[in-house]
């Protein structure tokens, strides 16, 4: 975020619905008001978008919040991509790099190697509780 915030003064963040992310790709770990919420906390963005449509930036959304360039990452920099279509299209589309290492799909890779069973035998070398929130 702190990349494309180069590009202009101002940083708007669309976070796609649930039901949109589980169409797209996978139900979402964290919620639309959970996602909507760390992502206002960014210290870079100014305004965040919920319920963004997963199928990317319309003419409709760049007229109404006056949009002036779109930034993406540099997988979806490429002709053959249609979720920025318009931005391209307009000449408003530049790319971001991505930070190594961090996607959706490697945080899952670590949570599940991050398996219950060993929390459990962390906690009782620890001599913390295993009990759960809530229980």
């Amino acid at each position: 975020m702190e990349n494309a915030l180069k590009y202009g003064n101002r940083l708007i963040v669309g976070v796609c619905g649930d039901e949109e992310c589980e169409n797209y790709k996978r139900r979402p770990i964290m919620t639309t008001q959970e996602r909507v919420k760390e992502v206002s906390l960014c210290k870079y963005v100014s305004e965040v978008i919920e319920n963004s449509p997963v199928t990317g930036v319309t003419e409709e959304m760049i007229k109404y919040y006056n949009i002036h360039v779109v930034a993406c990452g540099e997988e979806y920099f490429t002709p053959e991509d249609t979720y920025y279509a318009v931005p391209r299209r307009l000449g408003m589309l530049k790319s971001v790099p991505r930070t190594k290492g961090i996607s959706t799909s490697e945080l899952i890779k670590r949570i599940r190697a991050s398996t219950d069973e060993e929390t459990v035998a962390k906690d009782k070398q620890s001599g913390k509780s295993n009990v759960k929130e809530g229980e």
